[in-house]
């Protein structure tokens, strides 16, 4: 939580990750794996919330917070970017952040990867703005048609790309369907 307190008292609005935990409980987190976080192996969803919020994150005295640790902490002060991280089964994690998200007071946006989480939301949540992260390459192929695919199904509101994910003529293809933004951007660009 220390890091959301110092980004609060600056003022900033912040993106944060979020997962479900084996017992189901939504918990903020980064990574599928511990062990960059923690130094401890194994996979985040194999995991029960109460041994997750023991690890120590980076050798420091701060652990993985609830999503709900989270809320009470800023309670709506800044906007948040929150980052549904979701390979499997769309619906559980969803729901429980829909419900927790009902509890906030401040502006929202919802990202994913997951097309079918912002399908979901679309359906469940269609108040809150959607944005579609993609990793690329995306050239004219298979995977362009895909991602054209994919932004006709979950209607997002914005596509955020690697920076380098597009290419020339697929951000001309995409900008007239969808506002595009980018992410990892290096000044030697």
């Amino acid at each position: 939580l220390k890091a959301f307190e110092l980004a609060l008292k600056r003022g900033f609005a912040f993106e944060l990750d979020v997962m479900l935990s084996k017992d189901q409980e939504v918990l903020v987190f980064h990574d599928e794996e511990l062990s960059r976080m923690t130094g401890v192996l194994g996979e985040f969803i194999q995991w029960n919330a109460a041994d997750l919020k023991v690890l120590k994150l980076l050798k420091s005295d701060q652990t993985p917070p609830s999503l709900s640790q989270v809320w009470q902490l800023i309670y709506g002060q800044v906007p948040i970017h929150l980052e549904i991280k979701q390979e499997g089964v769309v619906g559980p994690l969803e729901s429980k952040v829909l419900d927790l998200l009902k509890t906030y007071a401040g502006p929202i946006c919802i990202l994913s990867f997951n097309p079918n989480t912002l399908q979901w939301f679309k359906v469940h949540g269609p108040e809150y703005i959607r944005v579609l992260n993609i990793e690329g390459p995306f050239g004219f192929d298979h995977r362009l048609l895909s991602l054209i695919y994919d932004v006709l199904k979950s209607r997002p509101h914005m596509i955020n790309s690697d920076v380098q994910s597009l290419s020339p003529l697929s951000v001309m293809l995409l900008r007239p369907l969808i506002p595009l933004g980018a992410y990892t951007i290096h000044d030697s660009l």
